[in-house]
């Protein structure tokens, strides 16, 4: 929240054209878009997981759960490690490792499905995915409001 004297009055105008600067700005709208096809990564396996665990992998539908805890485990193992690391390290740089774990976690997934790995190397291709999205969007939105914070409100 930006302090009193610099906040700006609501105005529909000023936040349109708020929004359409952030959506001008290119390095804005990577970020934007990164975090968002992360989020879609995890949307995409809480749609599906349960499909392609018990159906496909033949998970017994009461296991399903403790496999399913597994992500929640490494989303919170790697939101306590970006908080550990973020300062040291920096914002963009946590970003793009979030992002680099995430592409080469999505790559993994597609090989070991290739070469038929089994079970267990999706489940940790998975998870390691998923236990990412928090380092990805919240470090995206940190980068972001470190170029607008003139604009706290509509860049977060």
């Amino acid at each position: 929240t930006l302090p009193p004297e610099r906040r700006q009055p609501f105005h529909i105008r000023t936040t349109i054209g708020n929004f359409a600067a952030l959506f001008r700005h290119k390095r804005v709208l990577s970020y934007m878009l990164a975090s968002g096809f992360s989020f879609a990564g995890m949307f995409s396996f809480l749609s599906a997981g349960p499909f392609v665990y018990i159906e496909i992998n033949h998970v017994a539908p009461e296991n399903f759960g403790y496999y399913f805890a597994l992500n929640i485990v490494f989303l919170f193992v790697m939101t306590i490690f970006n908080s550990r690391f973020v300062r040291r390290i920096g914002a963009l740089n946590m970003f793009r490792s979030g992002l680099w774990i995430q592409f080469i976690m999505a790559a993994w997934m597609v090989i070991s499905a290739l070469l038929g790995l089994g079970f267990w190397s999706l489940v940790v291709g998975v998870a390691a995915f998923v236990g990412c999205v928090s380092m990805v969007s919240s470090n995206a939105m940190a980068v972001i409001l470190d170029e607008f914070p003139h604009m706290a409100g509509t860049a977060s």
